[in-house]
């Protein structure tokens, strides 16, 4: 009985084996695929990409930071079946990216959900994980829900630039800004102004009045022995706490007399 029981217990082992292999081979064929790493700090590999306007006024605020933090962006559309922490997980490990980078994983099909992975160089600076997570509750949550995704990221990065600097990032002039066109009331500030006359008062030069001389003459003054003190002198505390300590100790001697003379009196 029991040899005809172990053939078909192992051909059902064999069965669910091959059924979890099938699933799992299911699952790593439907998860998506790490694109790979490209110079730009911002990567849209999603279906609904941002616009040319969102995606340069990002890069331009990426470009404005200055600190020991840098910034790596990848969008996509979904990470499902898998979760975003394991594709998260997946991305890093691919990308191989610097300790001090921030790595922001957006899935804009699944509410603009975000996750992000802290260098260890990046998590010395300032940043930590429950500073990030309140940046995003406090600023890219609120941030998307007004002006998008875009909106939503620049908030996070700022608010984590200013994690690891103390400071915001200063905003990036757009080009063109710095000449108004004709017409613009820039332009009057340009306009020369009309030069002053110089003014020269006259030269009211005094009479020089000698004072008398009344210094004593060098042999009436005695000289006297003054010690200099060097105040960069490292033994200077010491004597200042020692001739402390002998006040004080001068003081409780002379109350200690006093008191015995005050108990000796009739």
């Amino acid at each position: 009985m029991i040899g005809r029981k172990a053939p078909g217990a192992l051909l059902r082992l064999l069965a669910l084996a091959l059924v979890g292999w099938l699933l799992g081979a299911g699952l790593a064929l439907a998860a998506p695929e790490v694109p790979p790493l490209l110079p730009d700090p911002i990567q849209d590999v999603s279906s609904t990409p941002l616009t040319a306007a969102e995606r340069e006024e990002l890069a331009a605020l990426l470009a404005s930071l200055r600190g020991p933090v840098r910034y790596k962006i990848l969008i996509i559309d979904s990470s499902r079946p898998q979760g975003l922490e394991e594709y998260l997980e997946a991305v890093w490990s691919a990308w191989e990216l610097p300790g001090d980078t921030v790595l922001l994983v957006v899935a804009r099909q699944e509410g603009h959900a975000i996750r992000f992975y802290l260098g260890g160089e990046a998590g010395r600076h300032g940043i930590t994980v429950d500073s990030a997570l309140a940046a995003i509750r406090q600023h890219y949550s609120p941030a998307v829900r007004e002006g998008g995704l875009a909106a939503g990221l620049k908030a996070l990065v700022t608010e984590l630039h200013r994690q690891a600097t103390g400071e915001a990032p200063a905003p990036a002039v757009p080009e063109g800004a710095t000449d108004p066109g004709p017409g613009g009331w820039r332009r009057w500030l340009r306009l020369p102004l009309p030069s002053l006359p110089r003014l020269e008062w006259p030269d009211w030069h005094l009479p020089d009045w000698k004072l008398p001389d009344w210094r004593l003459p060098p042999s009436l003054v005695p000289s006297l022995p003054i010690a200099r003190i060097d105040l960069l002198d490292p033994r200077l505390p010491l004597w200042l706490g020692a001739g402390g300590l002998g006040c004080i100790g001068y003081s409780l001697l002379r109350y200690a007399l006093a008191l015995r003379r005050w108990q000796q009196e009739p």
